[in-house]
């Protein structure tokens, strides 16, 4: 069993803030590493995860899981945020997504990301929200249950 883990408002270094849990059951930590349009849901209100953080997370195997959740982000906020992107585009690094019209972009642009897609797609139904999911997945993301 793998855990992803929110380092939203953590005021302390990540070595600190993870020693509750066992490093190898970590699979990712989220949260924000610096300001983008892509982000969705909560505002940013400053660094999350650091440089340092990073480095650390990755010499054990913790992948950072990129919480890009806003509905509107368009191709336009895409390229915008192709440095931060590029930044941290690895493997055992994930997107999670709930624009599904960026998936393809995504895939073929950024292929060491795992995507995920959001359960915040936007449904007004619960068959909307199916259907939404099945989209993503088809489109080659994976189910997340992750809520932003």
């Amino acid at each position: 069993m793998s855990f992803s883990i929110s380092a939203r408002s953590k005021e302390i270094n990540i070595v600190d803030y993870l020693s509750n849990f066992e490093y190898k059951n970590i699979d990712s930590v989220f949260g924000f590493t610096e300001d983008t349009t892509m982000y969705g849901g909560r505002q940013y209100n400053g660094e999350e995860l650091s440089k340092q953080d990073l480095e650390w997370m990755y010499s054990n195997n913790i992948g950072y899981r990129i919480p890009l959740t806003n509905i509107y982000a368009d191709e336009k906020d895409y390229e915008a945020s192709r440095g931060f992107l590029e930044k941290h585009h690895r493997k055992g690094n994930s997107v999670i997504l709930a624009n599904t019209n960026l998936v393809h972009k995504f895939r073929d642009e950024f292929p060491l990301y795992e995507l995920e897609s959001s359960v915040i797609i936007n449904p007004k139904t619960i068959q909307q929200l199916v259907d939404n999911l099945n989209k993503a997945a088809s489109n080659g993301a994976r189910r997340s249950e992750e809520h932003t």
